[in-house]
């Protein structure tokens, strides 16, 4: 079964890099912030932990595409990476290693989800994205790459939201902004 695309039309905010900063204490919060209630903070994740996820994911989304992108099988593949224990199991498939690089390039992630794209289970939104805040020269770095890979970047909240049509662009955008070959979920997917 093909991956269903979530319908909606990519696009890009004009002056996105410039994004409104996050305090150390909201960034550090346990309790959550506004825009997520069960927020955790990956900052301070590596350049070799993300790239650890990035192919952790790969894999998992294969093991998906395999299953049927929205079956009980890829629920329960889904299921399976959670219980593991790895770098991308607290976060949704598709979304998790975008997530870990953001957090790489010294980003903070605000807020994931991969529009219940993945599975059987619901999501509170129909749009695989990222909410995330990063200095500019980091942007300059994010930018572009989300352009070459179908990932629009927007404003929300005065914070940068990354989201796609199509959820493996998320991964392929990880993989870009860290220098990774592609992975082999391009050869499952028609995208």
């Amino acid at each position: 079964m093909p991956l269903r695309r979530a319908g909606l039309e990519v696009r890009w905010d004009e002056g996105i890099r410039n994004l409104r900063g996050m305090e150390e204490i909201q960034a550090s919060s346990e309790d959550g912030i506004g825009l997520n209630l069960e927020y955790a903070d990956y900052r301070g994740v590596t350049m070799e932990e993300a790239i650890e996820g990035v192919e952790e994911e790969a894999q998992l989304l294969v093991d998906i595409a395999k299953a049927g992108w929205d079956t009980d099988e890829a629920e329960a593949a889904v299921e399976e990476n959670i219980e593991s224990m790895g770098l991308t199991g607290p976060l949704d498939p598709g979304v998790a290693g975008l997530v870990l690089a953001i957090s790489a390039l010294g980003g903070t992630p605000i807020s994931s989800c991969n529009g219940g794209l993945v599975g059987v289970s619901s999501h509170r939104s129909e749009v695989p994205h990222i909410l995330f805040t990063a200095s500019p020269d980091v942007m300059d770095r994010i930018i572009p790459a989300a352009m070459a890979n179908e990932v629009g970047l927007i404003f929300n909240e005065g914070y940068a939201e990354a989201f796609a049509d199509y959820l493996p662009n998320l991964h392929k955008l990880a993989r870009s902004i860290l220098e990774l070959p592609p992975s082999p979920l391009a050869s499952l997917v028609n995208g």
